[in-house]
């Protein structure tokens, strides 16, 4: 699916229609579109962006079980030749290239909730909040480069991702809400930095983590 740059707005829900939205659908006209654009689309596999400011809005691609990825547009570049940037597919490439990436502020609530063939996910620094639950069970997300804007990682934030592998938390984060980390399994170490001022209740239960150091803020 690529949805034009002119489309601005997103009103309407098109919830469950994995006829219409396939690999190889092309999103045209539409340009009346809701938060839950793409949500229980089960085949849904790749998805363009247009440049959307404020960011990817709540539930967006909740249930995509089958989504492996996620072009957004690239700044520096004339409007009739835009470039894409994949988030689904990390390298040590995109990582530089992280100043070209097109301002998306926020990450919405459960936005990719439940989807499962995710393996891995590059996050620009223009993004400077996420919302809860906004990868709740992506059960093979296993790397994810997380931008150093956040100051809090987010209620159930990473719940049941149970093969993601410890990542750098930034020193500009100050939080760690309920339940952030609950059952990634496959987390088996983690250096809070000194910033951290508060953990959640059950924010690192049923880890794998055999090596954790806690500020003393927090002790």
């Amino acid at each position: 699916v690529e949805i034009p740059n002119y489309v601005s707005l997103f009103l309407h829900t098109v919830e469950k229609v994995n006829t219409y939205w396939s690999s190889k659908t092309t999103l045209e006209e539409k340009t009346y579109v809701s938060n839950s654009l793409f949500k229980g689309c089960t085949s849904l596999q790749s998805v363009t962006l247009p440049r959307m400011e404020e960011g990817i809005p709540e539930s967006f691609f909740e249930n995509c079980q089958s989504l492996t990825s996620i072009r957004i547009p690239m700044t520096n570049t004339n409007e009739s030749e835009i470039k894409y940037f994949d988030i689904c597919n990390y390298n040590e490439e995109n990582a530089e290239n992280n100043i070209d990436i097109y301002l998306y502020k926020k990450i919405g609530l459960k936005c990719f909730k439940n989807c499962s063939s995710i393996q891995q996910l590059y996050l620009p620094n223009s993004i400077t909040s996420f919302e809860s639950r906004c990868f709740y069970n992506c059960i093979n997300l296993s790397k994810i480069q997380l931008p150093t804007t956040i100051n809090n990682l987010t209620e159930k934030c990473f719940f049941n991702c149970k093969k993601l592998q410890p990542f750098t938390i930034s020193s500009n984060i100050v939080s760690i809400s309920h339940s952030c980390f609950k059952g990634c399994l496959s987390f088996t170490k983690l250096n809070l930095p000194t910033s951290i001022k508060s953990l959640g209740k059950k924010c690192f239960e049923n880890c794998g983590i055999v090596s954790l150091i806690i500020p003393p803020i927090c002790a």
